[in-house]
């Protein structure tokens, strides 16, 4: 009876225990942060695909300035600084995360660099057309 009482109260302590520790462990999870972290990469996604139509506008005469170019690399510059602000807290998979981050980071100032030649080159280009059409 005394062995039946104890196990049932080691059955309850650790059931106990078990709770207390799963409620920890989504106590410790940053909801506000991991939605904030979706968002960014949404919207990278975003700016993404608006760089690629921009470009395409410049190229055939339908966007009269490249203002949007430095608009839209100002901003993923300061998504890419969220995100690697975002990414530095614990959790699963944060090397793999950071590994990404910096990638993208290479990416993205390649592409900035893609984007000034294209813009210089472009222009160059609309100047000769201007002349020929003169």
């Amino acid at each position: 009876m005394i062995i039946r009482r104890l196990r049932n109260a080691a059955i309850a302590v650790g059931v106990v225990l078990l709770f207390v520790f799963l409620l920890a462990k989504t106590q410790g999870t940053d909801y506000a942060g991991h939605d904030r972290f979706n968002a960014d990469l949404s919207r990278l996604k975003q700016l993404d695909a608006t760089i690629n139509q921009d470009v395409l506008k410049s190229r055939y005469d339908l966007l009269s300035n490249y203002d949007p170019f430095v608009s839209e690399i100002a901003e993923a510059r300061e998504l890419r600084g969220d995100l690697n602000r975002l990414a530095l807290g614990p959790g699963p998979g944060k090397t793999e995360i950071t590994r990404a981050l910096q990638s993208y980071s290479e990416v993205l100032d390649a592409r900035e660099e893609l984007l000034e030649k294209f813009k210089s080159r472009n222009a160059v280009l609309r100047t000769r057309c201007d002349i020929l059409r003169s």
